[in-house]
This record gives C-alpha cells, structure tokens and sequence, in this order.
C-alpha cells in the first residue's frame, strides 16, 4: 500500500528498537534451531518493530533489506492501521528491499510491529551477514536502532535422474546408406538444481560438465544420438560397445530433459513383442564435489529394463457404435425466435447453446436440439439405420409448443434439409419415454390437443437412413423442437426433456438435458475488507442484485419486488457502527440491534454472544430487464482493539415477495482477519447507544487491552472520568448524573477500584490534580466524578463496566465520556480524547443519545 506525506512531519519519536523474532530452520545447512542468528535461503526472517512517540504525524520508519533479499507481502499487513492508538501505511521500493512506513501517534503512546517477514533468495552468497537496522524520522530529526545480526546459509544441491527408457517401433534410421527399418530406445536425462528449498544454494556456482555413464546389455546400437534441443545439454563423448560416456553441458531448465536415443537395425533384433528379450540400461556417475569441497552428487547408479524389438504393426478397421445427444439453446436476439430457428446444430445467430441445468427467464424460447450419429465404420464407412425414429419430450406442465409443424426441423450436421418426402412428423399429448412408441402419435397439432396438451414430437424416416457410403456430417441427423418455457413458481423450477433414438438391430439411445427457468434472478454480497489491523477500521459491501432471468422476452411484463427487508448481521468485533450510506441510497433502517460481548463485556472475546444486527426495507423494485440492477451500500465500522481468534463474519439474509410467484429469499456471507494489534491500548462501548428520555440509567464499557510486546509486563491505571455539562468531549444535557455502581471484568477483575469527588475539569491527564481514595460499602456514590482502576502487570483484556442514574434529560441530549491509561513504569496516556458524536447512528462507542418522544 502506499505510503504518502501532504504534511509536515510533526511530534517525536521517543523510542526506536527492532529485534529478530524468528529466523526459521534449514536442516539441509545444519540449521535445526529457530533464533540461532542463521537463516537459511529461502527461509522468512521475522522482525518486530517497537515505537513509543508523541504526537506523531506522517513520521516515517524504514528497514532496507541487502541484495537478495525480498520482503513477504502478505506478511505487511500489520502496517495498515487506521485505529485511534496509531495510523499507518506503507510502501516497498528498491526492488522490494526497502519497506517505509509513514505513521502517526497521537498522544504518548507505545506500538509494537510483529510479524514483518523478510526471505533471503537462494542467489544470495553462503556465508553473508545483514544486520537488520530500523531508521525513525520525525519532526526533530533521525533516530537508529540495529538488531542482532542474521548469518545466511546454503548449499548448492542437485539431483540427476534417468527416465525410463521408451521403445519405438517401427521407425526408419540412415545407417549411412540410406534410411532403412529400425527401432529406437530413447532415454531422458534429467538434471535439475534445488532452488526452492530452505538452505538451497545458488546453481550457477555449479561446475560443468558432469560425466554421466551409460551402460546396457543385449544387442549393440548401431547408432548413439543426441539430437534437438538435447545436444545443448548434452553430448556422446563415445561409444565403446555398451557403454556411452555422456557429458552434461549446462543445467537444463524445468521444461527440457535432454535425451539420448539408440538405434538398432531392424534385422538384428527379435521381430515381434513376443519374442523380445529384456535389455537393461544403467546410468552412473561419480561423486561430484562443490568448490568448497561439499558433495553434490554421490556416486550414483539406477537400471531401467525395457524389451527391445522390431514390428510391423497391423490396424484393423474400427467400428464405432451409433451415439445421439440433447441440447438445448436459448434465444437472445430481438426478432420472433421461429423466424430465426437455427438451420442445423447450436449455436446459431442469436441461438445459443446452454448447458444442462442453466438458468433461463419465464417465456423464453427454447430450442430442443437432438442429434444422432449412425454407426460407422473407421475405414469401410456409414454403416446407417433402418427404420429409425427420433423421439423429443418435454416437461408439458412447463413448456409449451411454439409455432407450426414447419418450425420442427430435421437436417443434418451438414446444415442440409433433409427431403420432407423421407420422413413423417407426429405429435403426442403422451410422456412416456421409456417406451416412447406406445405413446399414441398423431399426424397434426391440432389431433393431439392443441399446442398446450403436446409434450412430444417424433420423426419417422420412411426409408433407410444413411446406409454406406462415407461417414460424414451430412449423415448425422438433427431433430429441432421449439419450446416455449413458463412458471408460476418464483424460485427456479426444473425443466426437463429427453431424448430417444430407435432403430433396427441398435440398442435405444436415450439422453436427457434440463434448464433452471428463474423468472427473477436475486444476488446477494456481503464483501467486507479481507485483513485489518485491530482498532481499524472496516468497510462492508453490501449488495442486492435484481433481474430477469436470462433470454425473457423483452416483451414479458415487469415483476414487482415487493416487502423487501434486508437483514446484516455483523461480527461482535465491531465498536461502531455506521449506515449512512444506506440511507443515502434509499435503504430505510427499520431497527438496530446492539451486539451483546457476552458477560465480560469486551467486543472479540470468546464470549461474545452476538454482533450488531440492522434490519432495512426498500420501496417497491420494478424489475424489467434480464440486465441485473444493483442496489448496494457500504456499512462502516471499527474493530475492537483486541482480535478476535477466528475469521469474524458478516452475514445478510434478503427477503422479498412477488405477487403472484410467491416468497424469496437471498443469503451472503463474508469474512476479514483481523490482525492483533501490537500496543497498550483502551477503547470502549456504550450500551444501549440511543435511549429514551424515561431511562434511568445509562452504562459504559472501558476496556483496557495490554496487547504489545514492549508493555506486556507494565503495571498502571485506567482513569475513567464521568461525562459532565460543557465538557471537552461533547456532552450536552440537562440530566443529573451519578454513579450507581462499577463491576470490573476478566483480566481487571481482581484489581483495585479508587475513586474521586474532585472537579472533572481539575482532574488533568493522569489524574494528578484529583484526592483518590479506595471505593468502599461507605462510598458515597453520588459525589464520584471520576474512577481508576489499577491495571496489572500480566493479562491481555479486561473492562471497568460503569453504571449512571440519569434523570432530568431531554431529547437530543449527549453524554461523552472518556478513558485514559496511566502507566506507573511510564506514564502515557495511550488513548486520544474521543469526542462524542449524537445522532442516530452507532457512529460513536463512547457518546449516548438521549431520544425523546
């Protein structure tokens, strides 16, 4: 992603360090232990950086990393974050080597970067050292801090191979006086250098030629080649009876195995497979040794057998069985579809072939297309049919007959009509297709019932069909069968059709074929952000998709979609919540659910009982065209600063009705990773987010996150102030606050509780201008104007859960409140002041309106 700077770099950075955290093993170089200073090529080194800044903005810190080395994209993502604790972004230039990150941090705060992967390439030298160095810039100027050094390690290693050798026979050769019969052993090389495994070396360090052996017994080739692309890589230094000395010239690439080929005359060997011996080919080589003395190849040694012999081989005619197959097309174009049948198979002009089983709109034209291929033989030709009869069905409860008896085609795969005095057409109201004949056939549309009543069609061929003469296109027989398609049913409804050849002394070939006919076809997306950073925030897509099902008739009348609710459930992970933009795109809010973070009360823990569920409704949608039109917005939130252990998911359930089809319904889902944020952090929520002006008590969630590696073992405070008139964070209200209670939660929920009674506004930062003292059952509680609670040394997550009585507020009111942590070992306060934000939007964790009636 990358990383700009429109503004002056502001603030400091305090404090700059960079350490490896891993360096991965390499067996293969004798690196068995993760974090001994070794790595081996092709293995990731992980780094974690570590910041503690004030009131940085567009700050920059860098790592370049040598020649040879690249950083591990997906590895980066923790360098994307929008959260309150700390913004960042970043860039990779030089070739991939060096990564920037343009980051702000607002207030004093302490962030830690885990996981930022880098791998060394198997070019880079064995032996080479990099010590990892991070490079700050702030307003003041540059700041250095180095890690302990990394040695790279490798080992040049390749592997050499033979192929089973392969006969061919009969093949011709020139013996040098002319081409005469021959057979020929060819046998592959291969030869390839290990570049991909952890430790791998650097091939081109390789020294050439290897000399490889090959060796056989049985008759003697009377020819050795190499030839093609094979004699670049390899060359016969000579012949001596059964042995070949061969030598590797270059390493070959991953798509060439050089080859060498043995010719024998077809005189000196056996004349048939049966009567061939066995000839066995051994490849050797010795032990091949590095520059550094390090073997390569060990002495080597593999034998392949294969019979070796001479035959002419015979090919007998083949006979190939009569097939026939069912299509059906669908019609796209803008004419009458039976003044633009296709003449012969699909596709055809606006007629296009659907597979079995595609969706396809109400009132659509189909075309039931069947073909059949008269037995053949390879070389003697069309063996043909006698007495054969094509069959066409159809679902009739669905399909419906269109046009006349001179829009049923039969032609040939040639595109040739076929004489209309060689076949009869007739028609069934039957559907019995496993015995097609005892339908009762007829000789018009009309004697069958009329159009609505025909569910078959059948051709007679009154003589015989393609019998000899040559097996071409022009024997193969269509029968073409307009369909038109309908449904009341709103979902998709399936429809059928099947096909049946009979003829004399043939077995019946029966295929089926079906389509989906979907009047409206409804899709449903809900795509969040695949990876943030914890604290971030995230977009989610969500999208409705309406239109008529493919190939309806421009003339069909439109669907109303009408009751149209859409239902988006969202992760527990999320703080905020933001819906504008459905609104803005005539989506209406019909209710709002908060999400329940189960009874520790910290979003993305594992016992969150439920995210935030917001149901919307849209007017009426006319739906008039088979192009889908798209009704989408964006929901925004922000994720908690702690993560959760799994994927967190989004889900919508969409449902709709359209008289007279009946009742729909569409589902989506969509997840994110979401990255742990590496810091010392506070965030938090206030439940519910909107109340009424008769409550009378409204409560918050501070939740305290000791997520970095660089705080984990720091004790300190987290100084909570109440929410008063005129405050700094936004509170404006008529009503009367006072505690009621305090309940501290997991990681916090042995901890000490102090309160006060000093002036909010004399309070400070840190709590320095306030007399604390411990909370007790003598604690007089409407007098407390701020609580702190000592946070340990050890633990990852916890909440100071606060409970006001509220009375005198009126309608439109807000109540802002903030939190700060205070650390003992260094005092920072690494959570900004979060002005709160009314309106009806869960825009804002930390404000509540008051809504009147």
């Amino acid at each position: 992603m990358p990383a700009s700077s429109a503004r002056a770099v502001t603030g400091t950075i305090d404090a700059l360090g960079i350490s490896v955290t891993g360096d991965g093993t390499a067996p293969g170089v004798d690196d068995t232990v993760d974090g001994n200073g070794i790595i081996g090529t092709n293995v990731a080194a992980t780094f974690a950086w570590s910041i503690t800044a004030s009131n940085l903005v567009d700050g920059t810190i860098s790592q370049t990393l040598p020649e040879g080395w690249t950083w591990v994209t997906s590895s980066l993502t923790n360098l994307n974050s929008t959260s309150a604790v700390y913004s960042s972004s970043y860039q990779v230039t030089d070739g991939g080597r060096t990564l920037t990150s343009t980051m702000s941090v607002p207030n004093s705060t302490m962030v830690t970067i885990p996981g930022l992967k880098a791998t060394p390439a198997n070019t880079v030298p064995n032996g080479s050292v990099y010590t990892p160095e991070l490079i700050g810039t702030d307003g003041t100027g540059t700041k250095t801090a180095t890690a302990a050094a990394l040695t790279v390690a490798s080992k040049l290693k390749v592997l050499v191979a033979a192929t089973t050798p392969s006969l061919t026979t009969p093949t011709r050769y020139d013996f040098g006086s002319g081409t005469e019969k021959a057979s020929s052993v060819s046998l592959g090389v291969q030869v390839r250098a290990v570049v991909e495994q952890a430790g791998s070396g650097d091939p081109s360090n390789l020294t050439l030629p290897i000399t490889i052996t090959l060796s056989y017994d049985g008759p003697v080739a009377d020819a050795v080649t190499v030839n093609g692309t094979s004699a670049a890589y390899l060359r016969v230094d000579s012949v001596d009876g059964n042995t070949i000395t061969l030598s590797l010239l270059q390493m070959p690439t991953s798509t060439v195995e050089p080859t060498v080929s043995l010719y024998y005359q077809a005189a000196k060997l056996p004349q048939s497979e049966a009567d061939a011996t066995n000839v066995t080919y051994t490849t050797s080589y010795d032990a091949v040794t590095a520059a550094d003395g390090s073997t390569l190849l060990p002495a080597y040694s593999a034998s392949r057998a294969i019979p070796v012999y001479y035959e002419e081989k015979t090919d007998p005619d083949q006979l190939y069985n009569a097939s026939a197959s069912e299509t059906i097309g669908g019609y796209s174009g803008t004419a009458d579809p039976v003044d633009t049948l296709p003449v012969g198979w699909l596709p055809y002009v606006d007629w296009t072939t659907m597979s079995s089983g595609s969706p396809i709109g109400n009132d659509a034209t189909t075309l039931l297309s069947t073909q059949y291929v008269p037995a053949y033989w390879r070389d003697a030709g069309s063996v043909g049919a006698t007495n054969l009869v094509g069959y066409q069905f159809w679902d009739g409860s669905i399909g419906t007959l269109v046009g006349d008896a001179s829009d049923i085609a039969v032609f040939t795969a040639a595109r040739q009509a076929v004489d209309p005095d060689r076949y009869t057409v007739q028609y069934t109201a039957g559907n019995t297709t496993t015995d097609p004949a005892a339908n009762t056939w007829v000789d018009s549309v009309a004697a069958a019932g009329g159009a609505d009543a025909v569910r078959g069609v059948r051709v007679v061929l009154t003589d015989p069909w393609a019998v000899g003469g040559t097996a071409s296109s022009a024997t193969q027989l269509l029968l073409n069968v307009p369909v038109q398609v309908h449904t009341d049913a709103l979902g998709s409804t399936t429809f059928a059709t099947t096909a049946v050849w009979t003829a004399d002394g043939q077995d019946t070939l029966t295929r089926e074929a079906s389509l989906a006919v979907t009047p409206l076809v409804v899709s449903s997306l809900v795509a969040p952000t695949d990876v943030v950073m914890s604290g971030s925030d995230i977009t989610y897509l969500v999208r409705q998709g309406f239109g008529l099902g493919r190939f309806t008739p421009a003339t069909t009348d439109p669907l109303v979609v009408e009751d149209v609710s859409l239902t988006v459930t969202l992760p527990a992970v999320l703080t905020t919540v933001d819906y504008q933009d459905a609104l803005d795109q005539g989506w209406t809010l019909v209710s709002m659910t908060d999400a329940d973070y189960g009874p520790d009360g910290l979003p993305a823990t594992s016992d969150d009982v439920s995210g935030p569920v917001l149901v919307f409704e849209h007017d009426p949608i006319t739906v008039s065209s088979t192009t889908t039109t798209m009704y989408a917005f964006n929901l925004l939130g922000t994720t908690a600063l702690g993560a959760p252990a799994d994927r967190a998911y989004a889900n919508s359930v969409l449902t709709y009705s359209v008289d007279p089809l009946g009742d729909g319904t569409a589902k989506a889902s969509g997840s994110t990773r979401i990255t742990q944020l590496q810091a010392l952090a506070v965030d938090g929520t206030a439940t519910p987010t909107v109340i009424e002006t008769a409550d009378t008590t409204v409560q918050w969630n501070a939740n305290w996150y000791n997520y970095g590696a660089s705080t984990a073992n720091q004790a300190g405070y987290l100084l909570d102030v109440l929410p008063y008139e005129g405050d700094s964070r936004g509170t404006s209200t008529s009503a009367t606050l006072s505690l009621a209670s305090v309940e501290l939660l997991g990681d916090l929920a042995d901890s000490a509780i102090e309160v006060t009674s000093t002036d909010p506004a004399s309070i400070g930062t840190q709590g320095a201008g306030a007399t604390w003292a411990p909370l007790t059952a003598d604690t007089d509680m409407s007098t407390v104007t701020a609580v702190r609670v000592a946070t340990p040394a050890s633990g990852a997550a916890g909440t100071v859960r606060l409970v006001l009585n509220a009375t005198g507020q009126h309608g439109g009111d807000v109540l802002a409140k903030q939190r700060r942590g205070v650390g003992r070992q260094q005092r920072q306060r690494v959570q900004p002041e979060l002005p709160g934000a009314g309106g009806q939007f869960h825009r804002d964790r930390h404000a509540v309106e008051r809504r009147g009636r």
